[in-house]
């Protein structure tokens, strides 16, 4: 069911300070987690609980990211984030709880291939744009663990988390054995937890003229072992069992083992079984979508994408198994 964007105008007008300025409600992405849209006038966006299940039970507490938003704001060392603006926790007033935030300047990447604005400009500017988001990634694995963000999850721990989102389907036998290989397989912790993002694509980065203004979309951040991150990372760039994200391979653009190297010197980190957390990202990709196309099925969910993504799904299983294999042999010589 749509929802009625003239009563959510309403009553925000009615609520806000600021209400009077408020001319228009244009929706930006709904469907994943949280719905997003923005409000014109005072040019703010506006998060919202999602009518229906959501799709990632960790992913669409609006209450909890606000107060992750207040905290990275002022937190020295933490990436720049939208500054938050207001909090309701009254579903009722227009059918979830929400908040609004600044709209912070710039643009990002897509999530399915290398922006077109970055591929029109020279390699320097690409290897700029590098050196930069791994300077953002590598800063903010050099903080310590953040209260709001909850109790230190191992490797393991991340990834239970992760198959724990498909026990309410009864488990997902297509990915149980890739769950089940990983699970046997999983490091031990390496060096200090730090915040960790948790969805770190490129789409989730703004950019303004080659510079990084800011860092999106904190809803799967966690405290834990920061090695999730830099294979989130990579996973964009060619590997083993994978091509890169289109685009990705143009000149100036660091590579894989680029990303990895520049990131052990930033963080004096290593990037021991990397092998192992990008399985397992790809396992916790193929959940995602795998989660989405079953909830489509059975009615909980309206959003018809994940009936067509279901080989994507199926794709990132058999990689995760892959990856999972190749790092258990290694591991093992």
């Amino acid at each position: 069911m749509a929802r009625d964007l003239d009563h959510i105008l309403r009553t925000l007008r009615s609520c806000l300070a600021s209400g009077e300025q408020l001319r228009g409600l244009t929706q930006l992405s709904a469907g994943y987690s949280n719905e997003t849209y923005l409000l014109e006038g005072p040019d703010l966006i506006l998060r919202l609980a999602p009518e229906r299940a959501p799709l990632i039970p960790v992913a669409f507490d609006v209450l909890h990211q606000f107060a992750v938003f207040a905290v990275l704001a002022t937190t020295p060392g933490a990436p720049p984030v939208p500054s938050v603006r207001y909090l309701e926790p009254d579903a009722s007033k227009i059918g979830g709880a929400f908040f609004l935030m600044e709209r912070m300047r710039g643009i990002p990447f897509s999530d399915w291939n290398a922006a077109e604005w970055a591929l029109t400009e020279s390699a320097a500017f690409r290897e700029g744009l590098s050196r930069q988001a791994v300077e953002v990634v590598a800063n903010l694995h050099q903080m310590k663990p953040l209260e709001v963000l909850g109790p230190v999850l191992s490797p393991l721990g991340e990834l239970n988390r992760w198959r724990h989102c498909l026990d309410r389907f009864g488990g997902c036998p297509p990915l149980d054995e890739t769950f089940d290989l990983l699970q046997r397989t999983a490091p031990a912790p390496l060096g200090s937890p730090s915040p960790c993002h948790g969805d770190l694509k490129l789409s989730n980065m703004l950019w303004e003229d080659g510079k990084f203004v800011g860092l999106l979309d904190w809803e799967m951040a966690s405290n834990g072992d920061p090695r999730w991150d830099l294979a989130y990372m990579t996973l964009n760039h060619a590997g083993p069992h994978r091509e890169g994200m289109p685009g990705m391979d143009a000149s100036g653009f660091w590579d894989r083992d680029r990303i990895i190297s520049e990131w052990e010197i930033r963080t004096a980190r290593q990037a021991d079984r990397i092998l192992w957390f990008e399985a397992a990202n790809s396992a916790k990709l193929s959940t995602i979508i795998m989660s989405g196309y079953l909830m489509t099925r059975e009615g909980l969910s309206d959003d018809e994408r994940y009936l067509e993504w279901e080989p994507l799904a199926y794709e990132l299983r058999d990689r995760a198994y892959n990856l999972g294999q190749l790092d258990a042999q290694l591991s093992a010589a």
